[in-house]
């Protein structure tokens, strides 16, 4: 067997485990991202395959924009280290509805980890509270400010385009953040997620993200499948 084929057999061997045996909910799964998935060139992230089975993997064919593989970062599992610059594009993920699931480390005190729209945004510009910018005149802020240097899980979920909406909300792990200021611009569409947005400085391990707003027993499962892979050894980081 070539190393094509163990490649492959490898990638569809994770798609498998995951769907089958982690038992997250799998119907409205959009896109997943972990770092079990890759692309590797000389030690750097060229491509995280979509393990949803949508095809929407996140690739970046320049050098200097490569997120650099960490081989143990948490709890054991591996991580994708972004250094300001560095991101992975997806295609478009159209629709207005969304629900994700980022486990993730910014190591500045304003970090931006994904690109959507004008980005998810922990602690804004450096000196605001964290926002979800799906574009200029369609945003809502959440308070307190967050810690950085530390993994968190961040979960944030919004629909019908906007992120103004009563439905729009932010959670770190598993503490709700109130709601602040907001502009309801509505209408917007989910294109690149742009992973790490060009800006982090920091580490993301897994990216899971639905088309639609999940069920109180959808999320526990998501929520209880990533603490259990990530939590055990390291006390996530507070809010």
């Amino acid at each position: 067997m070539n190393f094509r084929n163990i490649f492959f057999a490898t990638f569809f061997f994770n798609l498998l485990y995951n769907t089958l045996l982690c038992q997250i909910p799998t119907i409205n799964l959009k896109g997943w991202y972990t770092i079990d998935s890759i692309v590797l060139s000389s030690g750097y992230i060229t491509q995280m395959y979509d393990m949803s089975g949508h095809g929407l993997h996140a690739v970046q064919g320049l050098q200097g924009l490569q997120p650099l593989l960490v081989g143990d970062a948490l709890n054991g599992h591996p991580s994708a280290r972004f250094d300001g610059n560095d991101v992975l594009n997806t295609p478009p993920f159209g629709g207005g509805t969304a629900e994700v699931f980022l486990v993730a480390r910014g190591d500045e005190f304003g970090n931006q980890y994904l690109g959507l729209g004008q980005g998810y945004h922990v602690n804004f510009m450096g000196s605001l509270n964290p926002i979800l910018y799906l574009d200029g005149s369609c945003y809502r802020y959440f308070s307190p400010q967050q810690p950085h240097g530390e993994y968190q899980l961040h979960h944030f979920g919004f629909s019908g385009g906007t992120a103004a909406a009563a439905t729009t909300f932010l959670e770190v792990n598993g503490v709700s953040l109130a709601p602040g200021g907001g502009m309801d611009g509505g209408g917007v569409v989910l294109g690149d997620l742009k992973v790490g947005g060009g800006t982090l400085r920091g580490e993301i391990l897994e990216l899971i993200v639905y088309d639609t707003l999940l069920g109180d027993s959808a999320r526990g499962a998501v929520s209880a499948y990533l603490s259990a892979k990530y939590a055990p050894a390291v006390e996530l980081g507070g809010n």
